[in-house]
């Protein structure tokens, strides 16, 4: 996120923020992961967000507190927001919280805040309705919103626990977080809200039994199929199968291949992974071999050297591109390090005869 101004957020100080696009690139695409903006914040796809730091966050608020946000209400015509070189009309909110938790800053039975939105989309969240974590700062003895794309997130109902109150108040933050997602009375909407900064998640062991969990529960296709990718970006590798059942015979939804897609070509490193990945080696679906090969490149061990090889003739471009790559970082030839995608597309031939040439001599 950007700088900071003393005693400031750096999203306060006026700077303009590092942001993070919705979409992730890959080395060979810009796959939407999961539309995120479409399903997780309507117009999000089209505006960047500055990176979730809930480290940065604790620290910018006064008071964190789980809450049922009983009423919103909009209070009319706001001052405008500077907004990078704008500054963007705006609309002013109050809200009453009731306070059923606190995690950091002095007990209090309710609170009541007020915050403004642009009437142009930027990225800003404002409160909901229902049982809510709700990061405050204090300012001339009133309460605002800590920060104005991170403001609240979805909270389980159950109240926090006495052992929970004594962990690093990020860590706490975290837990009620993946209780979220554990929750079986929480929403898929909600669920959604809280991997819409999955990366901020920890990979531990509570992590992965939380969206264990709410796999477990989901009977939402789209929410399944993104806890799925996520047990596998967390080294869970018994998803697989079943990830690649999906992706093999077209039964993904559309937004959670592109979303598997990621997670396969990314996010697997483990060379145990490759039985279980034959199906999408052999996909007829393009994207689908590529998504696999690219794997292989990652994990860049001479076990998977066969299949490397056998793919220099597959008709996908991108395919024979992934192979030499991961030929050429296994091998580490003097003079034949991976070339770029350009480099391999003008001198294709060159690349995929000198492979070819190394595996037959590696075979006698």
């Amino acid at each position: 996120m950007p700088g900071m101004m003393k005693g400031l957020p750096r999203f306060l100080a006026g700077e303009a923020p590092t942001y993070v696009l919705v979409e992730t690139l890959t080395k060979s695409t810009l796959i939407l992961m999961a539309t995120a903006g479409c399903l997780w914040c309507g117009q999000a796809h089209a505006v960047g967000v500055p990176r979730f730091e809930v480290k940065e966050l604790v620290n910018s608020a006064d008071l964190i507190v789980i809450v049922d946000v009983t009423t919103v209400r909009t209070m009319g015509a706001g001052a405008p927001l500077p907004f990078g070189d704008r500054l963007l009309p705006a609309n002013r909110y109050s809200a009453d919280l009731s306070v059923r938790s606190t995690l950091k800053g002095r007990p209090l039975e309710e609170v009541s805040v007020t915050y403004e939105l642009p009437e142009e989309f930027v990225g800003y969240s404002g409160l909901r309705e229902g049982i809510r974590m709700v990061f405050l700062r204090r300012d001339n003895g009133q309460y605002h919103l800590a920060n104005p794309y991170y403001s609240n997130f979805p909270a389980s109902r159950e109240l926090a626990s006495r052992e929970a109150q004594s962990k690093d108040i990020s860590e706490v933050v975290l837990s009620k977080m993946l209780a979220v997602l554990a929750s079986p009375t929480s929403t898929a909407s909600e669920k959604r809200e809280i991997l819409r900064v999955d990366y901020a998640l920890p990979s531990n062991d509570e992590t992965t039994a939380a969206v264990r969990k709410g796999l477990s529960d989901s009977s939402d296709r789209w929410l399944s199929e993104k806890l799925r990718g996520e047990l596998i970006r967390f080294g869970d590798l018994s998803q697989l199968p079943e990830v690649a059942n999906l992706l093999s015979h077209d039964l993904a939804t559309q937004d959670g291949r592109g979303w598997l897609l990621y997670v396969v070509g990314n996010c697997i490193k483990d060379p145990r992974a490759v039985p279980a990945m034959e199906p999408l080696l052999h996909s007829p679906v393009d994207a689908v071999r590529e998504a696999a090969v690219e794997a292989l490149w990652h994990m860049a061990v001479p076990a998977v050297v066969p299949a490397l090889v056998a793919k220099l003739d597959d008709p996908d471009e991108k395919v024979q591109f992934y192979a030499v790559r991961g030929l050429s970082d296994i091998a580490n030839e003097y003079g034949w390090g991976g070339p770029s995608e350009g480099e391999f597309h003008d001198h294709r031939e060159k690349y995929l005869s000198h492979w070819r040439a190394w595996a037959g001599s590696q075979a006698r």
